[in-house]
């Protein structure tokens, strides 16, 4: 497949030109983060030996791409800094706010319905403002459990937005800089407060590898398919590959890495339309944020009826995919999507009558 120098656009889903790569891997990087809880929550409940522990390479996948996306937004697209920064809340507050909103009513009037949250106001301030929170025994996670994950994009982006005002670097190499400083502050001061172990964690330096991947094998054009390919699957195989569990402090370097690869590869492997895909990839922030409630209801209502054989993990794959999928297309389509434009909207309003009063004469 003969890559695309110039990636075609797609007006009705982003604030960038959609490149069909960086769909595909959105929707395989949730769909391993998918396939990965919904072995966990099989193992949890039959006790049975169900596992695919590499799923959760998806998150590093993510991290890569937002990497990677960021410098191309930051290089391509010559918005102001608070511009940017309302594109981002824009993208990932509304459908995010609305399910911790819920999550938050259930544990208030009905938590014998949940595992483990609570209707905590601590708790639910911390996760609107994506701050880590220490939910027991040193674990951060938020109301809606996978917002950890969005701590750190959040994070990410304000080093972005940092770099852009103050420093006024589209390249973001001061964010790559940045990210390494805070690692290697990490390394040297052993901390056990939260807040210290989750902003100096080496996975933040999975974004730099994706700033990377656009100034290296992007920026002039994706690499040929003769190179990405290969570098594609070697990305895999280093992932399939490794047989021990992935420390924390090794994450960055032994998923990481191989998720860059992953990201170059398929950059410069895939550029022709596949619409079906396509479409899992808009769906994608959707699917991964509600997939483990999708999952862990089914489970209950279906596994207790079910005689004990092999392969039950595909009958409740089968059960667990499509309704995950019709439920993401469902929230994309009458939240997010309708949510961005909102809060778009507003943040344009509210922008334009601070930039009215700011350039009109004092009274």
């Amino acid at each position: 497949m003969k890559p695309n120098s110039n990636p075609p656009v797609n007006p009705g889903v982003g604030e960038t030109p959609t490149i069909h790569a960086v769909q595909y891997l959105r929707a395989g990087a949730a769909f391993l983060v998918v396939f990965y809880h919904l072995a966990l929550a099989l193992q949890d409940e039959t006790r049975a030996a169900i596992s695919f522990s590499k799923g959760a390479v998806g998150v590093d996948i993510f991290f890569v791409l937002s990497g990677f996306i960021m410098a191309m937004v930051a290089a391509e697209r010559p918005d102001p800094a608070d511009r940017f920064m309302l594109r981002r809340i824009a993208r990932i507050a509304p459908l995010y706010y609305l399910l911790t909103l819920l999550l938050f009513a259930v544990a208030l009037v009905a938590p014998h319905l949940l595992n483990s949250t609570t209707a905590d106001p601590l708790h639910l301030v911390t996760s609107l403002f994506f701050l880590p929170f220490d939910s027991g025994g040193g674990r951060n996670a938020p109301i809606l459990i996978l917002g950890w994950t969005l701590n750190y994009e959040m994070f990410f982006y304000l080093l972005v937005l940092i770099s852009l005002r103050f420093f006024e670097d589209r390249t973001l190499f001061s964010v790559i800089g940045m990210l390494t400083l805070l690692v290697g502050l990490g390394l040297a001061v052993d901390s056990g407060a939260l807040l210290a172990r989750f902003y100096l964690d080496p996975i933040i330096l999975e974004f730099a590898l994706g700033i990377l991947v656009y100034h290296l094998a992007f920026k002039r054009r994706p690499l040929s398919v003769v190179i990405a390919l290969p570098l594609l699957l070697a990305g895999i195989a280093w992932i399939v590959l490794q047989s021990a569990p992935v420390a924390p402090d090794w994450r960055s370097l032994l998923w990481g890495l191989p998720a860059a690869m992953i990201v170059a590869g398929a950059l410069g492997a895939f550029s022709r339309n596949v619409e079906w895909l396509r479409r899992l990839g808009d769906w994608s922030y959707s699917v991964y944020l509600i997939h483990v409630y999708i999952i862990h209801f089914l489970v209950k209502l279906v596994i207790g009826y079910l005689p004990p054989y092999p392969g039950v993990e595909w009958f409740m794959a089968a059960l667990a995919i499509p309704a995950t999928i019709i439920a993401s297309a469902v929230l994309f389509h009458v939240v997010e999507n309708p949510g961005r434009k909102l809060v778009m909207r507003w943040g344009s309003r509210i922008s334009g009558a601070a930039g009215a009063r700011s350039s009109s004469p004092a009274e």
